[in-house]
């Protein structure tokens, strides 16, 4: 006999199993290519030593100065309070390293082991659609890219490990439980502490979650008013609420330090970013030298606006050395970059457009990596990149795909839509790699089932 409660929509029905039998052939078949994978993020990882970006020295400032109780580095003698970086991935760093007592390969190795989780999530997700498995253990043999930004010690590898947690949450076909939901709002929360531009995927993704489905409630036992439109709705709240809370002390730190209500660093690069993507034509190597001119008169003009010494180069905030230079630099900075754009529109449409295929396919690689190899990984990024985001845009505009495979897609979707306008490097999009490979094995698996059946209709 049914529940009267889980007839009218007002409770959840008892959850299946989430995992679908697969044959001994197929996990078998799985187990190797987990081993193969294993083996190859292993020697990726050895390829990308010391480990270190220009970014790793300031990350490490910044943790060491967590164990002595200040947030923040060491500028003229002075130590400072931190306004660029959020303090995320600096927490998580001082915790393992015993705020630099232990050596770096700690960390090192937790971030291997935050990649893998995410590529173990985003298999679990994957099995929960009764998709192919092997087949996403396969395309990734052919992406090592993924876990070499995931080597370094930067924030991408947790970054990955979080967002692979809240796809999984909400992305599986049976509606999220109150848990499921309240874990990865705690994650989103976080992770925009890890990385900033997450910051408008908690909105996006609470009208999602009120959007999906309305056949459950975070109550055990609602009264009978209750709509199903109410019972949406306190999905995406309670999202919200709970993403929320991890940023609270950020806010409060803002506030104290620089009177600022902000749940991000005061001083992030969004205005030095854009402001870059303006003049990126007279920062190349072809450049000609009238191009170069204008641009060191413009950064010459931008800095006696700001204040600063004449020759700061206007790409960084952490240039502008001191807080209050940082914080007077945003204004001028945005009004210069808008400028810019409005003045040379077409080279701004042509950059956007040059982002769309950036983001997702870096021109840099180590020099022990030898030319053919290069060209071979440019070639699979390319190909997983197209397969990958046109997947993800058939599930997200498609009406005969399952709601909860759209959620999944706008989180991929999401970070493209965040950086293409601005400056823009390969690594912004690390974190939803596994994602990439997760709906460019859905395509593939598509694109065969469809091969097949023409095949019997011949």
């Amino acid at each position: 006999m049914t529940d009267p409660a889980i007839a009218k929509g007002w409770a959840q029905p008892p959850r299946k199993p989430m995992r679908e039998e697969i044959s001994a052939h197929e996990a078998a078949l799985e187990r190797v290519l987990w081993a193969l994978n294993i083996v190859l993020i292993c020697g990726v990882f050895v390829l990308n030593r010391p480990w270190l970006t220009p970014d790793s020295p300031k990350y490490l400032e910044l943790s060491q100065r967590l164990g002595q109780g200040f947030y923040g580095t060491l500028i003229n003698g002075t130590l400072t309070p931190q306004t660029v970086r959020p303090p995320g991935y600096p927490l998580v760093l001082a915790l393992l390293t015993g705020c630099g007592r232990l050596p770096l390969m700690v960390a090192v190795a937790f971030n291997g082991l935050f990649y893998l989780g995410g590529l173990l999530l985003t298999a679990r997700l994957l099995r929960s659609h009764r998709a192919p498995v092997w087949l996403f253990l396969l395309l990734l043999l052919f992406y090592p890219l993924s876990a070499a930004y995931s080597s370094f010690i930067m924030s991408e590898a947790l970054g990955l490990l979080l967002v692979c947690a809240i796809a999984f949450w909400l992305g599986r076909p049976e509606l999220p439980s109150a848990g499921e939901v309240a874990a990865a709002a705690l994650c989103c929360g976080f992770g925009c502490l890890v990385r900033a531009d997450m910051l408008l995927l908690i909105p996006i993704l609470a009208l999602a979650l009120a959007w999906r489905g309305s056949a459950e409630s975070f109550v055990a036992a609602p009264a009978p008013r209750n709509s199903k439109r109410q019972v949406r709705w306190k999905r995406g709240a309670l999202f919200v609420v709970l993403a929320v809370l991890p940023l609270l002390p950020y806010v409060a730190w803002n506030v104290r330090h620089f009177g600022k209500f902000s749940p991000a660093p005061v001083a992030g690069a969004l205005w030095n970013s854009l402001y870059t993507v303006g003049w990126s034509a007279a920062l190349l190597d072809s450049a000609s030298a009238s191009e170069r001119a204008s641009y060191v008169r413009e950064m010459l003009r931008v800095n006696a606006l700001i204040g600063a010494p004449a020759r700061t180069l206007p790409n960084d905030p952490s240039n502008y050395g001191d807080p209050a230079t940082q914080l007077r630099s945003a204004p001028v900075l945005r009004q210069a970059a808008l400028s810019r754009i409005t003045d040379h529109p077409d080279a701004y449409a042509r950059h956007v457009l040059l982002n769309a295929w950036l983001l997702w396919n870096t021109s840099l690689f180590p020099p022990s990596v030898p030319n053919w190899a290069q060209a071979a990984l440019r070639l699979c990024s390319g190909l997983l990149c197209v397969l990958g985001l046109g997947g993800a845009l058939w599930c997200f505009v498609s009406s005969h795909v399952e709601r909860a495979l759209k959620i999944p897609a706008l989180i991929l979707l999401y970070v493209p839509g965040v950086h293409i306008w601005l400056h823009t490097e390969a690594r912004y999009t690390a974190g939803v790699r596994p994602l990439l490979l997760f709906f460019a094995t859905l395509a593939v698996s598509a694109l065969w089932q469809q091969l097949g059946q023409r095949r019997l209709s011949l």
